[in-house]
């Protein structure tokens, strides 16, 4: 495809004006994988500065059949349109292929499921067909799949522009007895720890906004446990996590934010994973663009109160 600029400006936003079904991160893509030219020369820098005259040439890749292997396993569907999957995801299934989980992830069993999936679009993630956001292995709920390109770029571009309401349930240590609250704290990859990420207060982290309250209570010895509902302005990386034990909130069995009390509680109520649950979830349904709402129940393993 050839496009000749009328203007100045960015190459991934004068792109993303002219081929409005792709998203920026898609263009980005083209471009770090040299798939875009300006003036007959490749461009790898989505930031290079375009001048009216100019003429970019994009390739579009073809949709390639994904290497997945099916896995036969159940799916606990919530909702299903011709464009879309809503989906109640159990604790302890990862949600893509990636080292240590090559074949045993919702993607997989999607691939039996719907063999369409392993027809999906070149432009996007090739382990992640479908994905729009990802919920950790070990955190239960609701997550959305679209089942074509163009509900993916939609649903995208909607996070981006946080019309998404995300409402999670997680059990924590309370022993500070707060009752609810907001926590705007920017978050950032851990300096020593890669894998994890903290509060900071540099400007060089990421906004992030959680609101939670006490919605239930109970003792265990001396302690106060509380069920908290989550709501999260924005979608950052174990954010759920990172800010409520920045509060003193720690989620009972977490094995990566936790303090040495939470550790020892969670271990004697003997649970197996960090009880976070992504519980309702409200959208904007792209064929009719009006917000449509789900609600997944917990699993079994969310009743430590009895």
């Amino acid at each position: 495809m050839k496009i000749i600029s009328q203007q100045s400006g960015r190459l991934d936003k004068i792109i993303v004006k002219e081929l409005s079904d792709m998203t920026r991160n898609q263009v980005s893509l083209l471009i770090k994988n040299g798939h875009i030219k300006v003036n007959q020369v490749a461009i790898k820098k989505a930031g290079h500065k375009i001048k009216p005259g100019d003429i970019i040439n994009c390739t579009i890749p073809k949709p390639t059949k994904l290497s997945l292997k099916p896995l036969q396993a159940p799916l606990d569907l919530i909702h299903e349109t011709n464009d879309y999957l809503a989906i109640n995801k159990p604790p302890f299934l990862p949600v893509h292929p990636s080292h240590g989980h090559p074949d045993d992830t919702l993607v997989n069993i999607l691939a039996h499921h719907y063999p369409d999936f392993k027809q999906f679009g070149a432009i996007n993630n090739t382990l992640r067909p479908g994905i729009v956001h990802r919920l950790d292995m070990n955190t239960s709920g609701i997550i959305v799949v679209a089942k074509n390109q163009p509900t993916l770029n939609k649903f995208q571009q909607d996070i981006k522009n946080r019309q998404w309401k995300k409402t999670y349930l997680a059990w924590v240590l309370n022993n500070s007895q707060k009752g609810r609250g907001v926590i705007q704290k920017n978050i950032i990859r851990h300096p020593q720890h890669r894998q994890k990420f903290t509060v900071t207060t540099s400007e060089k982290g990421k906004t992030a906004i959680t609101n939670y309250k006490i919605v239930d209570n109970f003792m265990f010895e001396k302690n106060t446990i509380s069920l908290l509902e989550v709501q999260i302005k924005t979608g950052r990386t174990h954010q759920i996590r990172v800010h409520l034990l920045s509060e003193s909130l720690p989620v009972l069995g977490d094995e990566v934010y936790y303090t040495k009390e939470s550790r020892i509680i969670s271990k004697k109520i003997g649970i197996k994973r960090q009880l976070l649950h992504a519980h309702q979830l409200t959208i904007f349904d792209p064929a009719t663009n009006r917000p449509q709402s789900f609600v997944a129940p917990t699993p079994p393993d969310f009743d430590i109160k009895n």
